[in-house]
């Protein structure tokens, strides 16, 4: 999987509905030499789509299983940056 750096306002804001976060607002996206506003996210079977407006790119879902950052993914369960067993 290509690897893009992202970029997170403190606050984040958008519309959540089933399989769709839209009107997205504070995630960007560095695409070459340019920063673009991610504007939607929409999961639709084994791909997740995000939308910078004008273009948009897909990625296979399993690529979302396990966070980069902090090894968890979907099922993350962490109380206070240790992980919990539930």
């Amino acid at each position: 999987m290509e690897s893009y750096e992202l970029s997170y306002k403190s606050t984040i804001q958008g519309v959540i509905s089933p399989g769709k976060l839209s009107n997205l607002k504070g995630v960007s996206v560095k695409v070459l030499f340019f920063w673009l506003n991610i504007v939607e996210v929409v999961h639709g079977g084994d791909e997740m789509q995000f939308s910078v407006g004008i273009a948009s790119a897909n990625f296979p879902i399993d690529n979302f299983y396990e966070s980069s950052q902090c090894g968890c993914g979907f099922d993350c369960n962490r109380l206070n940056g240790f992980a919990a067993s539930i």
